[in-house]
């Protein structure tokens, strides 16, 4: 049995337009089925992937103004117009609070093959800008079916320890870019294939809800006091992370 978790922000708007949908929580991509790996607080993971419902929600105060990718760092416009194109959808609000749910949908992968073959894409790959074409989300599904067998070949058993698994992210990852040379369905470099497949394998095993607020948080300038939940997480975890503002957490006792 779980208990109920509120959180909730009083929002004076100091830098944005008090409307309706600069109203917290923030989710910026909407809810999707992805077929994920699970048994990660176990130890060990089931060789049937699970058709998981995926969103995330993010109560914010502060202001998010500049965020780094590819050791660039870019302000809070670019990064929305980036958001558009990386989730193929137009962005929910204004407000900067939405743009960190769109970023939060972008590092939180472990477990699904098609998120973290985006992320490798993404985040893998040095570019002078984000002014770059990308590419439709069928690719990263074809990238993320490719990923999925080369996992599946690694399974003897129904389960197999995620020690084990992880001993194998090298082959896993150098099988991975020979796949997705043979595919041609990327215009990048060998060298930019290699990058991304081992970014793509490090977030399918690392990027559960703790390591993406991590990662936002040291790639992320401005304030934050922020609570961050996700649908695949919410039974073993939600994330409460503050920088510049201060939060507040209260635990009641069960009563009669």
């Amino acid at each position: 049995h779980f208990g109920r978790i509120y959180a909730g922000h009083t929002r004076f708007a100091t830098s944005s337009k008090a409307t309706l949908d600069g109203v917290h929580p923030h989710q910026w991509s909407r809810p999707q089925r992805l077929n994920m790996y699970v048994g990660w607080s176990e130890g060990s993971l089931c060789s049937k992937t699970l058709s998981k419902n995926f969103e995330i929600f993010v109560t914010h105060n502060g202001d998010f103004d500049f965020f780094d990718v590819g050791g660039r760092s870019y302000e809070l416009g670019s990064i929305q117009a980036w958001l558009e194109r990386a989730t193929w959808q137009q962005r929910p609000s204004e407000v900067d609070s939405a743009a960190i749910a769109g970023v939060m949908d972008l590092l939180r992968v472990q477990g699904s093959t098609e998120l973290s073959a985006r992320y490798g894409f993404l985040f893998g790959v040095t570019r002078p800008s984000l002014d770059y074409e990308m590419p439709p989300r069928a690719v990263f599904q074809r990238l993320g079916i490719m990923l999925d067998h080369l996992i599946q070949k690694e399974f003897s058993n129904e389960r197999v320890r995620l020690a084990t698994l992880e001993q194998q992210r090298g082959k896993i990852a150098g099988m991975f870019v020979e796949a997705i040379k043979s595919a041609s369905i990327l215009c990048l470099k060998d060298a930019e294939i290699e990058s991304m497949a081992e970014t793509a394998i490090d977030g399918f095993f690392q990027n559960d809800l703790l390591q993406s607020t991590r990662l936002f948080m040291t790639k992320a300038r401005g304030s934050f006091g922020l609570s961050i939940v996700s649908s695949v997480d919410a039974h073993r975890q939600m994330i409460i992370a503050s920088f510049g503002q201060s939060m507040s957490v209260a635990f009641y006792p069960e009563s009669q």
